[in-house]
C-alpha cells in the first residue's frame, strides 16, 4: 500500500500498467488545474474534519485557478450519486456543487444555466 506520493518515484514511463484486456482508461488523460486536489477534497466531504484537512494541505482549492479542476470532479461525482453510487456524497456534494455555481454566476467566469 503506497504510504504518501513518494512512493511512486522512478515507476518511470511504464506508468500507468496497461489495461488488462477488456478494460480501458477512458477518463485517464490530462485534467483541468486543481481535478486531483478537488477528488480529495470531493470524496472527504461527508466526513468534515478530513474536508477541512484537504483544504488547508491544497490553498490553491477555491480559487480561481481550480475552479474548473472543483467543477469537473463535482459534476462527475454527482453522475455516480445519480446512478445509485457514493450516496454519503450525495448532500455535501450538492451543497459544494451549489457554491461553486454561485461563484461562478458571481464572477461571470462561467455561465450555467440557473
Amino acid at each position: 500500500m503506497l504510504d504518501d506520493l513518494t512512493d511512486l518515484e522512478g515507476i518511470g514511463p511504464s506508468w500507468p500498467p496497461p489495461s488488462p484486456p477488456g478494460e480501458g482508461r477512458e477518463s485517464w488523460g490530462r485534467a483541468p488545474y486543481g481535478y486531483d486536489q478537488a477528488t480529495l477534497y470531493a470524496y472527504g466531504l461527508h466526513q468534515p474534519d478530513l474536508a477541512r484537512r484537504v483544504r488547508t494541505a491544497f490553498p490553491e482549492l477555491g480559487t480561481p485557478a481550480t475552479w474548473t479542476g472543483e467543477a469537473t470532479i463535482a459534476a462527475e461525482l454527482l453522475q455516480t450519486v445519480a446512478r445509485g453510487d457514493n450516496a454519503e456524497l450525495a448532500e455535501p456534494l450538492h451543497a459544494w456543487a451549489k457554491q461553486l455555481h454561485a461563484r461562478a454566476r458571481v464572477t461571470g467566469r462561467l455561465s450555467w444555466p440557473a
